[in-house]
């Protein structure tokens, strides 16, 4: 099990301090997944990976019940959850 799963479950359980230590191992990755995101998005140019990253931690701790199994499961709703934010700005626009 990796590093990631682990945290993941300990936070899950209630375990801030897991949250703490999660988050700065898949900032980097998240932050080049949405950067992917936004290029295979027009009409974002105003928009940059970081505030997509921070719009997707906020709505991932802000999730009524979350139930994230592993590693590639947070990556893959962290995309969808980017792709929405995407399509929620354009629908505003």
């Amino acid at each position: 099990m990796s590093d990631v799963t682990q945290l993941l479950r300990e936070w899950q359980a209630g375990d801030q301090a897991a949250l703490d230590a999660l988050l700065p191992q898949v900032y980097d990755e998240l932050r080049r997944l949405a950067a992917h995101e936004l290029r295979g998005h027009r009409n974002h140019e105003t928009l940059q990976p970081t505030p997509l990253v921070h719009d997707v931690f906020v709505r991932l701790l802000g999730a009524a019940s979350l139930d994230i199994s592993n590693r590639k499961h947070l990556y893959t709703t962290a995309a969808k959850l980017m792709r929405q934010v995407l399509v929620d700005r354009a629908r505003a626009k």
